[in-house]
């Protein structure tokens, strides 16, 4: 049952007792005629009317239900409901005397025609059994919002022993609002715990109702007229949330904290000189306030800085600061302030380094703390609440900021937090416009940072106010870390008492530094390692003027220090970390030495034990870092190996050492083909832990099929038909893992996996990944049809459309003309029957209504490509379809398509049935055949302004799939 059709049922059944209760008091002297005069009959007629209507409603909320499955408490309170609709029946039929009555009959009131009617025991039996009535759905409705066990009178029935559908939905969605923060997450549990209390206190005194009513006079609590209302309020308020929550979890995904949580926390005491009044520095440049700024002023604010100098983890320090928190709210004055960050990471994630990984991120921050924005900020998620979890578009994004902007929230203000952006993947110009758009108006602030690139410095230089160049200003906090940490090493300590020159040392580190936090990292743990060896002060010396000053040099530096005899390996990691997107797991890499290029397939299914899985990433850790020393770092969090900075990315991938990487690691050796068997031999191994708790396992079994099919597209895009016998491969490890095989018999099996990867999930994921080498190869497509229907969806159904199923993942959902054409060359029909339409019709609906949205030019090409194949042009709403999201131009080139289609159809239509009238009659035919060429003639002369459109570009999309598949072919 429904959870909520229980609480809606339990305010059915209140309203009916209150109704009966007043009916048996004959306190309905409300109902008047229209003229005003009492009018009995009008009055039995308005209240047999209302008796009808709320017994009815005794049993609606329930409909068709398997009683065995209910809980206890849902079964008795069905019970109940039926026991009221009894008893309103015959309150019914006892009115429907009374109005027959009437006509013959005058009373001055309904009062007095109910006295007449019932004698006062029968008043008493009634009163007695709407008592009990209201005693027993208090019992109900209270085990069925706590979940509680009371010892209650006979007369009552006993309280649910199992927590309710109503109160794990609410507390499923208030625990969920919690988890990411949303302040009103208390809302829904005030409405309950309201009503709870007043149930408790009821059942408490209620031996009768005297005792209840001195209850309501006495500490003025609901009374039970209100009751309904105030159920009411409750199953809204958690709907309401709930679609909240299903839209702001919506936005996240599964990276969104990586960057910000692997940045280094400051230092102790670094940084504190940003809070000054006023920050000077030691060039002459004019002093600058960002506390002033913070305080007071709108628009953006630039922090400047050196590749390494620290801004990342200024950035970080900033946003989490109480001091900026208070600076801000004097800003903010009586209005919200609501804080959203973002970290840029080039090495990273396509949604770490792109403008929607901006906006999704910016406004999930927003909308989790402000979740009553939700409806005005994304209206088309917030009415189509079932298609919430489909992936976001940067268009969609970028529509809710100006909803964002241009609703009325006056009473709030924002400041965003926006890390690196030259660190962003595309034209920076485009990410300063997105910036400046954001600043429109008074209530919205930016401070972002970035390299002083000549970009930055044209858009933002000029206003020396609002920008801080951060290498300026480090030179104390410089100073500060490398003391303390010569600090924590004893010998230094022995050394620097007995000979004054390591201060100079100290001195020297900061000199050479240049206000550049990543270069006196290293070549402090450079020197620590010489104390660790006993250096003198001159070689400690030798050691420091050895490290060049530039980051570029000294990694170079560091790539041919490692052993000779580790190149290759080395080479193969850096490989890895730069083809993979973010964090490579320590388990990947635990494979990197493997030389067969397709070593996943002769890897034997078997589980790693947690105690395995430990030593293989201490192993690998170990292994890794002794091939990579000082480029590469573990990130604990995360079991992962990254970039020790964003400058070691850059060095790894300029020319010069690519070149280096690929003359050490062969020409045989592919990083994707690579990581590809490795997470392959992960699926493999899974660990108890992975499979033993359901969610946890999911997601971790599908990030793994996620980064899989992350990596074989990319090796599509390149043409690289080496990831075949992969894919293959990943299908029979799944099978086993769904128990179509099984290995041995104690093999831990979860039955999400069956249900989440049915037959057929491989056809699937490659359309939704465009792997056209896969669905293109000898008998695959011949397949395809028939495996895909395990889970009941016509392939092209797949293209045309996002997934509505929870299937593997809706993020790798996108249209594409290209694997459309590919479909429909080898047959697939556009007319298809499903789901009580066609796949065309359902395309179009979606298309009409839906709240995705897609590029002008290739969905102007699907159509055609769609017309083209046979789609029937007579079907309705093309024309809405097309023109809500194709520009003027492709709108109607697709309409003059769709008319030359419609034209030849006609045409041979009336061919077939010209020559069967031929035979009937050659007069009929004749006639036949020059209407239609006029009809046809019309249709064309319809499309003149399309046609020149047709003349400019042709039929050489409909065509277009002969091409792609003889390129595949060859």
């Amino acid at each position: 049952m429904d959870p909520f059709s229980a609480v809606g049922l339990a305010g059915n059944i209140i309203r009916f007792v209150e109704f009966g209760s007043d009916l048996v008091c004959g306190s309905l002297d409300i109902y008047k005629s229209a003229d005003g005069a009492t009018s009995i009959n009008s009055e039995l007629e308005l209240i047999t009317k209302d008796l009808t209507g709320l017994c009815s409603k005794l049993v609606r909320p329930f409909g068709l239900v398997n009683e065995r499955s209910l809980p206890k408490a849902e079964l008795d309170l069905l019970k109940l409901s039926r026991s009221c609709r009894a008893l309103g029946e015959q309150f019914q039929e006892m009115l429907e005397g009374l109005k027959a009555k009437s006509r013959n009959r005058k009373w001055n009131s309904v009062r007095q025609a109910l006295k007449t009617q019932w004698k006062a025991k029968d008043i008493r039996q009634y009163q007695q059994r709407l008592d009990n009535f209201r005693s027993e759905i208090a019992c109900h409705l209270l085990s069925i919002l706590s979940g509680q066990q009371n010892e209650l009178q006979s007369t009552q029935t006993q309280i649910l022993e199992k927590q309710s559908k109503i109160t794990v939905s609410l507390d499923d969605v208030t625990a969920s609002l919690r988890r990411l923060g949303i302040s009103s997450a208390t809302g829904p549990l005030r409405v309950k715990d309201e009503i709870v209390f007043f149930l408790e206190q009821f059942l408490a005194q209620s031996t009768n109702r005297d005792q209840a009513g001195d209850l309501d006079k006495d500490h003025g609590l609901l009374r039970w007229h209100k009751l309904p209302s105030q159920l009411f309020v409750l199953t809204n308020t958690i709907v309401s949330y709930a679609k909240e929550l299903r839209i702001v979890e919506s936005l996240r995904y599964a990276e969104i904290r990586e960057r910000e949580e692997q940045i280094s926390s400051t230092h102790p005491r670094t940084f504190d000189w940003i809070f000054t009044e006023v920050q000077s520095n030691s060039t002459g440049q004019p002093p600058v306030s960002l506390l002033q700024w913070l305080r007071t002023s709108s628009g953006t604010y630039w922090i400047s800085g050196r590749a390494g100098s620290g801004k990342s983890t200024l950035m970080k320090y900033l946003y989490q600061h109480e001091r900026t928190l208070t600076a801000l709210e004097t800003w903010a004055g009586e209005k919200k302030l609501v804080l959203a960050r973002f970290f840029f990471w080039h090495a990273g994630t396509e949604m770490q380094k792109s403008q929607k990984g901006l906006l999704q991120t910016l406004l999930f921050h927003i909308l989790k703390e402000c979740p009553q924005m939700v409806p005005e900020v994304c209206p088309l998620r917030w009415e189509a609440e079932m298609q919430s979890a489909e992936s976001w578009t940067r268009e969609e994004l970028y529509k809710a900021f100006k909803l964002l902007q241009k609703s009325d929230f006056v009473n709030t203000k924002f400041c965003f937090f926006i890390d690196g952006l030259d660190e962003y993947k595309g034209d920076h110009i485009d990410i300063i416009d997105t910036v400046n758009n954001f600043v429109f108006g008074s209530n919205i602030k930016v401070l972002f940072s970035s390299r002083p690139w000549v970009v930055f410095e044209q858009a933002y230089g000029d206003n020396k106010i609002n920008k801080l160049q951060l290498h300026e200003y480090t030179e104390d906090d410089i100073q500060r870390f490398v003391t303390d940490k010569f600090a924590e090493d004893s010998r230094f300590g022995e050394l620097q008492g007995s000979d004054r020159r390591y201060e100079a040392l100290i001195e020297q580190i900061v000199k050479r530094a240049h206000g550049v936090f990543l270069w006196v990292f290293l070549v402090v743990r450079s020197l620590r390692r010489g104390l660790v060896n006993c250096d003198t002060l001159d070689e400690l010396h030798a050691r420091l003027h050895a490290i060049p000053t530039d980051l570029e040099e000294y990694f170079r530096n560091m790539l041919d220090s490692t052993e000779k005899m580790y190149h290759e390996q080395a080479a193969r990691i850096y490989q890895m970390c730069l083809s993979a997107s973010g964090h490579v797991p320590l388990t990947t890499l635990s494979f990197f030495d493997r030389t067969d290029s397709k070593f996943c397939l002769t890897e034997e299914m078997n589980v790693w034990t947690d105690e395995e899985c430990l030593q293989i990433r201490n192993k690998a850790r170990t292994r890794v870092m002794a091939r990579c020393t000082d480029l590469l770092e573990v990130s604990v969090g995360f079991n992962s190996i990254t970039f020790l900075h964003r400058t070691v990315h850059d060095f790894l991938t300029t020319r010069e050492v690519r070149e280096i990487l690929e003359d050490r690691v062969g020409p045989d050796f592919d990083p994707d083909l690579h990581l590809g068997n490795a997470t392959i031999c992960e699926v493999k191994h899974l660990s108890p832990t992975q499979l033993r708790a359901p969610f946890a396992q999911y997601e971790t079994f599908k990030s793994l099929i996620e980064r899989f099919m992350d990596i074989v597209h990319k090796m599509e895009l390149q043409k690289n038909q080496d990831y075949l016998p992969l894919v293959d491969e990943l299908e029979k490890a799944v099978n086993v893992l769904r128990g179509d095989a099984v290995p041995t018999s104690n093999w831990p099996i979860r039955p999400h996996v069956a249900s989440q990867y049915p037959n057929g999930w491989v056809k699937l994921m490659a359309i939704k990944q465009e792997l056209l080498l896969y669905l293109c190869r000898e008998n695959e497509l011949s397949r395809l049809d028939k495996e895909t229907r395990f889970v009941g969806r016509p392939p092209l159904d797949i293209a045309l459309r996002p997934l509505r199923e929870n299937f593997v993942s809706s993020d790798l959902t996108r249209l594409s003309a290209q694997l459309v054409t590919t479909l429909l060359g080898f047959g697939m029909d556009p007319n298809q029957h499903y789901r009580n339409s066609t796949v065309w019709g359902l395309f179009l609906d979606d298309i009409r209504t839906g709240d995705a949205y897609y590029s002008s030019h290739e969905l102007a090409e699907i159509f055609e490509s769609l017309l083209a194949a046979g789609a029937d042009p007579e079907r309705e709403f093309i024309w809405q379809a097309v023109s809500r999201y194709c520009e003027p131009e492709d709108a109607k080139h697709v309409e003059g398509v769709r008319l030359r289609m419609r034209a030849q159809k006609f045409r041979e239509n009336s061919v077939t049935v010209a020559s069967s009238d031929l035979v009937k009659s050659p007069t009929s035919a004749q006639n036949f055949r020059e209407n239609s060429t006029n009809i046809a003639s019309s249709d064309l002369a319809k499309s003149a302004t399309s046609t020149q459109y047709l003349r400019k570009r042709g039929f050489r999309r409909v065509t277009k799939w002969l091409t792609i598949r003889k390129h595949i072919l060859e």
